[in-house]
């Protein structure tokens, strides 16, 4: 066997194939043809000195300074498709030198052309890992059992941590720990809520619409949204008093729409003490909101709700 020299050439390519080529260069140099390794879109393809199709491969240049290369069989590559070729030398030893007497040089030298070889082929490897910068001292991931189905983050020190349950994200669920700033979300993203909406939460667009075509009680979750209703009427819970009470955040609003021929009445549950005052008068008490009429409530303090709209009375 020859001896070689090994070039300071990286022991892989990417070609992005042509339609139907079959011929792609080896510019590095390697030992035998079991030491090359083909994958085309992906998938590892088989060796074969005579190729029957476009999933086996030839190899030729085997010992010889510079490379060789390698024919796909059959109808070769689909254009586009990846060709990657690499080198991969068994890390093993396979000679040994006597003690005394001749040396081997040629053994010898293809000895020292393998480990060169191998060499690269770490540094191949290393190169495509994650690393921390020469001055750093390395990280350690946390094991397995804690990072199974968690998203890697770092801490104020840099150290990986795995806190993130990926299941929030699949689920669309997240609680406010998991978001300290939201600068913009894309236009389909559904907003729901699960507790007291605040009025500096972050809200809707629009006025999604709540239906109800009998007695309707406001909940927490219609912060931001319209009733449409037909008949019974709505009811708004007291801050502390009343069957039902609920303490909205100061500044909840929500909407009414009276979508019937008939008048609505916007009352508080009964024995509430809270104040529902009718917009630019001194008038408190239940309202009546007439056939289509729209009416938009407001808590502007603790015990005290604003209402004010078109066919409102």
């Amino acid at each position: 066997m020859p001896s070689i020299l090994v070039n300071d050439v990286s022991p892989v390519i990417t070609y992005v194939a042509t339609a139907s080529q079959t011929f792609f260069s080896v510019p590095f140099e390697f030992f035998s043809v079991q030491d090359i390794y083909v994958e085309r879109a992906g998938v590892t393809l088989t060796y074969n000195a005579v190729p029957a199709n476009n999933t086996q491969y030839s190899v030729i240049g085997a010992n010889l300074e510079g490379g060789g290369s390698i024919t796909l069989g059959g109808t070769g590559a689909l254009a586009g498709e990846s060709i990657v070729i690499y080198r991969d030398i068994p890390i093993e030893r396979i000679a040994n030198y006597p003690e005394t007497g001749p040396m081997a040089v040629a053994s010898l030298n293809n000895e020292q052309a393998k480990h060169i070889g191998m060499m690269q082929q770490l540094e191949r490897d290393v190169s495509r890992s994650v690393t921390v910068p020469i001055g750093e001292s390395s990280v350690d991931l946390p094991s397995a059992a804690t990072r199974a189905q968690k998203i890697l983050t770092f801490d104020t020190a840099g150290v990986p941590v795995a806190d993130f349950d990926i299941a929030r994200l699949t689920s669309g669920t997240l609680v406010s720990a998991d978001v300290v700033n939201i600068v913009s979300l894309d236009q389909a993203i559904t907003i729901g809520s699960l507790g007291a909406i605040g009025a500096n939460t972050l809200g809707y667009r629009g006025l999604p619409q709540v239906i109800a075509t009998a007695a309707y009680t406001i909940t927490l979750a219609d912060a931001g949204k319209h009733i449409s209703i037909t008949t019974g009427g709505i009811l708004i819970p007291g801050n502390a008093t009343g069957a039902g009470a609920l303490a909205f955040p100061v500044g909840t609003a929500f909407s009414i729409f009276n979508n019937s021929a008939s008048n609505q009445t916007i009352a508080f549950v009964a024995t509430v003490t809270d104040t529902l005052r009718l917009a630019g008068t001194t008038t408190t008490g239940s309202r009546t909101l007439a056939s289509f009429g729209l009416a938009t409530c407001v808590k502007v303090a603790t015990t005290v709700w604003v209402i004010s709209g078109a066919g409102l009375s």
